[in-house]
């Protein structure tokens, strides 16, 4: 039976890979195609982080069908200019990162991380939540508008490790204590 989890350090190695084949798939045409294939699935010492002492009010879920990761979802207070080291709870909770293995996409595993976000994040009393998206990934955009996010106006730019500006846009929700699931 799927399910959605919090995650654990002996998950780090898929929530990486997923991270990469959904960057280098969902990004391909946006992101440089060098920026995208020089990506590894090292396991960064920030993500253990996440993993072993998350900051008060951040969760990192998965998604685990038949004994593998297919997803995962990080979410926690709203980072000002998307700066971990400028949390501003007062603004509501952001979705910091969803990614979903893209061979299993339009299968649910997105909607229930989604799912499992909100229900996070209004079990924390927000009240909002806010995520950022690249501006050209309309399949994104789409996912979000589809579970009640809109775009709310306010666009930076995400600048690569290549140096190149690449626009995104961010989504507001309003939370309720309910959060019903939606696919």
């Amino acid at each position: 039976m799927p399910t959605v989890r919090t995650a654990r350090l002996d998950d780090a190695q898929a929530i990486a890979r997923i991270r990469v084949a959904g960057w280098q798939t969902a990004y391909r045409g946006i992101v440089a195609d060098e920026v995208l294939d020089a990506m590894d699935i090292t396991v960064r010492p920030r993500l253990r982080k996440q993993l072993t002492s998350p900051m008060p009010g951040q969760a990192m879920l998965v998604y685990e069908s038949d004994g593998e990761i297919r997803g995962f979802v990080n979410c926690g207070p709203y980072r000002i200019g998307q700066d971990s080291s400028r949390i501003d709870a007062g603004q509501g909770a952001e979705v910091y990162a969803i990614y979903v293995d893209p061979r299993v996409w339009r299968e649910g595993c997105g909607a229930a991380l989604m799912h499992g976000a909100e229900r996070f994040l209004a079990d924390a009393s927000f009240t909002r939540c806010r995520l950022w998206t690249l501006e050209a990934n309309q399949r994104a955009r789409r996912f979000y508008a589809a579970r009640d996010y809109a775009w709310d106006g306010a666009r930076l730019d995400y600048v690569g490790s290549d140096g190149t500006p690449v626009p995104e846009v961010r989504y507001t929700k309003t939370l309720n204590q309910h959060c019903e699931p939606r696919r």
